[in-house]
């Protein structure tokens, strides 16, 4: 039989194991406030479908945005719609609350045309993450509904080697996986959603490896 010493002993190491994870738990919390770029790079081609998936997407960059705390010194969104030609909808410095930037995501259209992804990541490297701060961890996720026809790969390097940390989301079934993995700072980036549906489970994932490329982990 365990003695009460024992016992004493056993519930100490639970008690210091429980107060353990609290902490770590509540440190990442706070941490997961800090100097952060956010971009997204959506495709909005004809390989998307259609509207009602395009909606899926912003829906899903809303969910993911919204699980951090915008502000002047927290988290900055920016986002680069791309088709036949890609653009900056709006850049880290425009928009300081949720409110804001969901605002701006809910008046998105379409691009349309060709799925033109070389193009986005250079608008991107060029027009977002040019003007990053230089405290902010930087980080961009692709999101991928077609087959690029322009080269991903060589703008991706550069953006990696200046820092910027890429996942890569694939969507239906007309996208290409070994551009999104050329394009990911690391294969475990590379998530796919063959069905848009899916977006919404997949969010949740997102804010997870997110939060833990900002704080480091």
């Amino acid at each position: 039989m365990i003695g009460v010493k024992a016992k004493f002993q056993i519930l100490v190491v639970n008690v210091c194991n429980y107060l353990h994870k609290i902490f770590k738990d509540f440190t990442y919390f706070l941490k997961i406030k800090g100097a952060v770029d956010l971009a997204f790079m959506l495709d909005a081609s004809s390989s998307i479908g259609g509207d009602a998936n395009f909606q899926l997407c912003l829906k899903f960059i809303k969910a993911v945005y919204g699980s951090f705390t915008i502000s002047a010194t927290g988290y900055h969104i920016g986002i680069v719609l791309f088709g036949a030609s890609a653009s900056v909808s709006f850049d880290f410095s425009k928009y300081s609350s949720v409110s804001e930037v969901d605002a701006a995501v809910g008046s998105m259209k379409m691009v349309g045309g060709a799925c033109a992804a070389g193009q986005g990541l250079s608008t991107c490297q060029t027009q977002l993450f040019a003007q990053s701060r230089q405290n902010a961890a930087k980080v961009l996720l692709v999101m991928m509904a077609g087959k690029s026809t322009d080269d991903v790969s060589g703008v991706a390097e550069s953006l990696k080697r200046a820092g910027v940390k890429i996942f890569c989301l694939g969507m239906g079934s007309s996208f290409d996986k070994t551009q999104l993995t050329s394009m990911a700072t690391e294969e475990s980036y590379v998530q796919i959603a063959t069905d848009y549906s899916q977006l919404a489970t997949l969010s949740t994932l997102f804010v997870s490896l997110v939060g833990q490329v900002a704080t480091g982990k």
